[in-house]
């Protein structure tokens, strides 16, 4: 046989055989690379998740200080005075919101959102109004789907300062002081607690008292509130709060206390000293 010949079929055999060995994965092997892909994936996709989270988190944060900077402006064009009446804890500014006509649903009864204007847009606003949408708003457990839809604004204010449509709640520790505090406007005729009529000026310590927060804040914080609603930044008890001098932390909130070393809702040092003696942690079963 020519050596030609027998090296081209030498040639030819080993192009078979090696097209046999090399045809494909086998099932094994495609198994160990998903079982790879799988584990890898597990392991990266928490951070992945954490990433999103922290930056919705900024997002939010960034939102709270523009709105902190807005009611300094209401502010120094009100005199010093927050406004004060119904709803004004959820109307006080953001979009017309959906869950009833007392924040705007109707179309025919809009609500006046007075901050707005300190960011440059309408009182009456139905689109728009990011700067009032957390993008980790969850809503909370009869505020659905997310209370930017539904009150108009993702950020509940202090309304201690805002509205200030409080009234005591006996049996809880330091009643008496909260009482003394909001004073009873279901009373005839209404007592006056020393709440009424706030300024800015009587405000003692803006570095340690809360304007404004993620939504569950406040609802975190209330010794009257059920223990059950969303946490919107993936921690429990944890939310963005803003400050009355602009900063903003993500701070703990503890259901019944009222002062601690790094934040307070309560606008006057003298409150504050008493509520830190008698307040105490209510934990919800």
């Amino acid at each position: 046989m020519p050596t030609q010949m027998k090296s081209q079929q030498s040639s030819a055999i080993h192009q078979r055989r090696w097209s046999r060995d090399h045809s494909g994965f086998t099932l094994l092997e495609v198994l160990v690379v998903v079982a790879v892909i799988a584990l890898l994936t597990a392991i990266m996709l928490p951070s992945f998740t954490a990433a999103r989270e922290q930056t919705r988190r900024a997002v939010c944060a960034s939102n709270l200080r523009q709105i902190a900077l807005a009611w300094n402006v209401y502010l120094n064009d009100s005199k010093g005075f927050f406004p004060y009446g119904a709803n004004q804890n959820v109307n006080y500014g953001g979009l017309q919101g959906n869950g009833s006509q007392s924040y705007g649903k109707n179309p025919n009864k809009p609500v006046s959102k007075p901050l707005n204007r300190c960011l440059r847009l309408p009182t009456v606003l139905r689109t728009g109004g990011a700067v009032f949408k957390c993008p980790s708003d969850q809503g909370l457990t009869s505020v659905q789907p997310t209370a930017w839809q539904y009150y108009g604004t993702s950020y509940y204010p202090n309304d201690l300062l805002v509205g200030r449509q409080l009234w005591p709640v006996a049996g809880l520790p330091c009643s008496d002081i909260w009482a003394r505090l909001v004073g009873d406007s279901s009373a005839w005729p209404p007592v006056p607690g020393m709440i009424a009529r706030l300024k800015r000026d009587r405000i003692d310590n803006e570095s340690l008292v809360m304007l404004s927060g993620d939504f569950p804040w406040y609802d975190n914080w209330d010794a009257s509130v059920p223990d059950r609603f969303p946490y919107w930044h993936s921690r429990k008890g944890m939310h963005n709060i803003v400050f009355m001098d602009g900063h903003c932390e993500f701070l703990p909130i503890r259901k019944g206390i009222y002062v601690t070393s790094r934040w307070s809702n309560i606008p006057f040092k003298a409150f504050r000293f008493e509520f830190a003696q008698c307040q105490q942690e209510i934990i919800c079963p």
